[in-house]
């Protein structure tokens, strides 16, 4: 948990470790559930993707036979007061689809 509430800095061979502020461990908090959640999210994507044998050299890929898994894109996100974790990875998972398409 030090991660997300310290900062380590080194000038001239001398470490000090920095307390954040709660603002700037939030945010440091969010970084690495963001990272965790895209790290976990492409893992299970090529997982799938493997398993489905999806472009590999033995399969003859036919777009109408060939399964796959779609994701829909719902419009927007919502904003409630209090986000729930499984709120946070919707909304995650649709802003990084509207950067993409």
């Amino acid at each position: 948990l030090n991660l997300v509430v310290t900062r380590k800095v080194t000038v001239r061979k001398e470490t000090s470790i920095i307390s954040l502020t709660k603002g700037a461990a939030e945010v440091a908090r969010d970084s690495l559930a963001r990272t965790i959640y895209t790290g976990v999210f492409s893992w299970l994507v090529n997982r799938l993707n493997h398993e489905l044998n999806v472009g590999s050299a033995d399969f003859e890929v036919d777009e109408a036979t060939t399964p796959f898994i779609g994701i829909l894109d719902i419009f927007g996100f919502e904003v409630f007061e209090k986000n729930s974790f499984e709120q946070f990875l919707i909304n995650y998972a649709n802003e990084a689809l509207q950067g993409t398409f």
